[in-house]
């Protein structure tokens, strides 16, 4: 391919918004995957409406989120679509171009 090639990937749609509940200790916590302001720019990243959280910026929650969270991207991952689906969770795709 030629330099600065626009190439179309695939990636699971869990990759731009995702939420679930984890049962705590004392309660049922909100963990939520999405975009977050960043100095001047903007990333992904996990966020829990637990107290640990709010001091730490990281919670027990967060981790066991992340287990459960999918999050494939055909260009790290590797793999192809099945049936037009996630193939590592059965989710829909979406084409996501990139350089290259």
């Amino acid at each position: 391919m030629a330099a600065n090639t626009l190439v179309h990937y695939y990636q699971c749609v869990s990759c731009d918004d995702w939420e679930i509940l984890i049962k705590g200790k004392t309660g049922v916590y909100h963990v939520v995957y999405g975009r977050v302001p960043r100095g001047r720019g903007v990333q992904h990243d996990y966020s829990c409406d637990c107290k640990g959280f709010k001091f730490r910026k990281t919670c027990k929650h967060i981790e066991e989120a992340k287990t459960k969270h999918c999050c494939w991207m055909q260009h790290i991952d590797g793999g192809d679509i099945v049936n037009d689906c996630c193939p590592k969770c059965g989710a829909n795709v979406r084409s996501v171009p990139h350089r290259i």
